[in-house]
Order: C-alpha cells, then structure tokens, then sequence
C-alpha cells in the first residue's frame, strides 16, 4: 500500500528533478525579469517586465486599456517629435508581431508598440490615444535589458 500512495504521489506531484524546467523571478532596476528554463530541452523563455510594459522580440510593448482602440496612437520619445505609432507597423510585421487581433471593435487590443531601438537612452514616453495622455517611466530599460541578457536571456528568448 505505501507503495501505491508513493507512485499515485509522484504521478499527481511530478518533481522537476534535474532535467525538469526551473523558473526563476528577479527584479532588475524597477523591473522584473521572469526567466523559464526547461533545462532537458535545453530551451529558455524570459519576460521583462514593469507595470503595463513588457518587452517582446525587439519592443517595448505599452498595454492601455484593452477597451482602447490604439490604432491612431501618437507617441513622443522624451518629448520628441510627435511619432505615429502605425509608422512602425512595417518593422513590427518584419519582426513576427501579428499588428492585429480579430476583435473586429478593436483590433488593437489597446497595444502599442515601440521598436526597441528608439529606446536605448530614452527616460519617458508619452502616448496619446483621442486626446488621453498616458507617461510611461522607461528610465531604465537599457539597464534592465542589458541584466537581463546577463542572466541568459538572448534575443529570441523573449515572449510576451
């Protein structure tokens, strides 16, 4: 019987042994870094991360409400120049990013997304959506990113 409850326990309760995935979560100047190893496929996802900000394959994405429609979406870099978001639709299809969902009320889901390269020394962004302004503190994202990519997480490794 002990035996019994010892296997129905290991098939109900699988250990990760040292072949099984290790997640690992840590914070890295305001942000944080989840890192998934499946150390027997020998495959690593990560997902940098700070309040309705993630980064993904290249960009920062922006969350907003997912009832806003972000299509018309205008951003500015540090009070840059005025930037339409749609401008980056182009590189974000080259990238693998699907531009649209099929919610056919809003197929933006409230998404922005700013290429990653824009962003290196950058401290704020600004995003208006119809005449709402959103600030979002990127501050030290080159930081983050750069910790990040110590900790093991290469360019491909990121998922949103």
């Amino acid at each position: 019987m002990p035996v019994q409850l010892a296997i129905i326990a290991l098939l109900l309760f699988p250990h990760s042994g040292p072949w099984g995935p290790r997640d690992t979560r840590s914070q890295i100047e305001g942000w944080t870094l989840r890192v998934h190893t499946d150390r027997f496929a020998e495959h690593t996802t990560c997902r940098l991360s700070k309040r309705y900000i993630y980064y993904d394959r290249g960009a920062l994405v922006f969350q907003l409400s997912s009832r806003a429609n972000t299509i018309a979406a205008i951003y500015r870099i540090d009070g840059g120049p005025p930037r339409a978001a749609s401008d980056d639709a182009m590189e974000f299809a080259r990238l693998g990013f699907a531009i649209y969902n099929d919610d056919l009320t809003n197929p933006s889901a409230g998404l922005v997304r700013i290429p990653e390269g824009r962003l290196r020394a950058a401290r704020a962004i600004v995003i208006e959506v119809k005449r709402s302004l959103f600030k979002f503190d990127v501050s030290s994202f080159a930081a983050a990113l750069q910790g990040a990519r110590h900790a093991g997480c290469g360019p491909g490794a990121f998922e949103g």
